[in-house]
């Protein structure tokens, strides 16, 4: 127990090498210690790419269904830089169209991090032909506790061009972070579209998502 609280005490500190040796230690003298497995699973370097394939159904009562194939790429360049990139596919309103994303994020430091980026589409009518965002979210870690390991406040601010109208949506947004790498991701947005020739409208909406890992790096 001793040396499982070390390891902790040393882990909070940023003295990882010294933790990693705390864990193990703790592991020679019981080898089922829990605690000090997930510390030191919690020691393993971050993977510097990651490969993510999403894919969307959207059910419409006026038209016929749609759907969006994303195959996205996330890589981290040094200690502040991130880039992603991402190909778009969609079918909707019977026609085939596509898109190509990128984005740059730096972090400022542990908490704080801004992210620019924008897309260019095949729209044939029915997807934006271009778009630009940013980004600041800042991150609050608690005290040890069994319920809330930490929040995420950000902010998104979106342009979309279409054929023949322009949208800005504005998007306040929270993640939950809970133990066992469970999270919540909550945003509320409120857009605003102007069609050419015709005056501007807004409309709210909202969005939840609950991520689960299903293995150590598989969720």
């Amino acid at each position: 127990e001793v040396q499982t609280r070390r390891g902790h005490a040393l882990r909070d500190l940023g003295r990882t090498t010294e933790a990693r040796a705390a864990y193990r230690e703790a592991l020679r003298l019981q080898p089922n210690n829990a605690e000090a497995l997930a510390g030191l699973d919690a020691l393993e370097p971050e993977p510097r790419n990651e490969l993510r394939i999403e894919t969307d159904f959207d059910h419409y009562p006026f038209t016929q269904d749609a759907q969006s194939v994303i195959t996205r790429v996330r890589s981290r360049i040094g200690s502040r830089w991130t880039t992603d990139f991402a190909g778009n596919f969609q079918h909707r309103f019977g026609e085939r169209a596509g898109a190509f994303l990128g984005s740059l994020a730096y972090r400022f430091d542990r908490n704080n991090t801004l992210t620019v980026g924008g897309a260019v589409g095949h729209d044939v009518g029915v997807i934006p032909r271009g778009e630009a965002f940013f980004e600041f979210d800042r991150g609050v870690q608690f005290a040890r506790g069994p319920a809330v390991r930490g929040l995420e406040l950000g902010y998104r601010q979106r342009w979309l061009w279409f054929r023949d109208a322009q949208a800005l949506v504005l998007t306040p947004y929270a993640v939950v972070y809970f133990p066992k790498d469970w999270y919540l991701y909550i945003a509320v947005s409120a857009a605003r579209t102007r069609i050419s020739g015709g005056s501007a409208e807004w409309q709210p909406s909202g969005l939840a998502r609950l991520t689960f890992p299903l293995h150590r790096q598989l969720s």
